[in-house]
């Protein structure tokens, strides 16, 4: 979700799907100049991303961005805050000018984050106005099967239930949808595999691919950070979540997640 610190009186907000309708959303959304005052934007518009560079996130952050600017004739510049579940690049936004300048994209630790970091510096339903919507993705779990000899889930299980505590996982980060997706993943299974939580895919990403964490679990195939590595054979996709199969066309079948 693409959210902005609340102005005093509480924007409505507008809600989307797709990319290009959330550009229809963001640009109807802004504020209209009365007489006298200034058009909008009359400068660089700031998208925080709670995450570091390189994962879905903060791709799918600079394509809308780019294409904002364009629609709004003022470039749109992402800044990414990330650390601490995203509550570093939340906080950020909360305490900017409620001018409409600064946007923070929200991802689902945003809502999680306040069950796990008491005494946040922001209220996320009180300091934030919600523009739209931009995507979801299921998620895929994925190993190196240079460090994993599993090609499927039930392989995978026998192998951490074989050695419990010795595998470990990447994460985006504490309270990230990998994060707790993963450890109810434990739960189901009975296994027992050891967190690793980083400040985004991307560095997560890098660390699985050099073999110094077992497995991740993380956004879907669509994602332009994993979709490359997954058909080169860098790593092995062995799950995917959601209640249905990719359109996309596979190199090999990948097996839908018990739900």
């Amino acid at each position: 979700m693409v959210a902005c610190a609340r102005s005093p009186r509480g924007a409505a907000a507008g809600m989307s799907r797709v990319a290009r309708d959330l550009l229809l959303s963001v640009v109807a959304w802004l504020p209209r100049p009365s007489l006298g005052q200034q058009p909008y934007p009359a400068h660089p518009i700031r998208l925080v991303v709670p995450f570091a560079p390189g994962g879905s996130l903060d791709t799918l952050a600079r394509l809308v961005g780019r294409k904002l600017g364009e629609r709004l004739g003022q470039p749109v510049i992402v800044e990414n805050k990330p650390g601490a579940g995203t509550t570093i690049g939340a906080a950020e936004v909360a305490k900017a000018s409620p001018d409409r300048y600064t946007l923070l994209l929200a991802p689902a630790p945003f809502v999680i984050a306040p069950l796990m970091y008491p005494g946040l510096p922001y209220d996320g339903a009180r300091d934030f106005t919600g523009i739209a919507l931009l995507a979801s993705s299921p998620l895929v779990l994925t190993v190196n099967p240079a460090v994993v000899p599993a090609a499927t889930a039930q392989e995978l299980i026998a192998l951490a239930k074989a050695r419990p505590g010795v595998l470990t996982y990447a994460s985006p980060g504490n309270g990230s949808v990998p994060h707790l997706a993963t450890e109810l993943f434990k739960l189901r299974t009975g296994t027992d595999l050891t967190h690793v939580p980083y400040k985004g895919a991307g560095p997560a990403v890098t660390d699985l691919l050099a073999g110094h964490v077992a497995r991740s679990q993380r956004s879907g195939p669509s994602s332009p950070s994993c979709r490359p590595r997954t058909s080169i054979g860098s790593w092995s996709a062995s799950a995917c979540s959601g209640r249905r199969r990719s359109r996309r066309p596979a190199r090999r079948s990948i097996e839908m997640a018990p739900r």
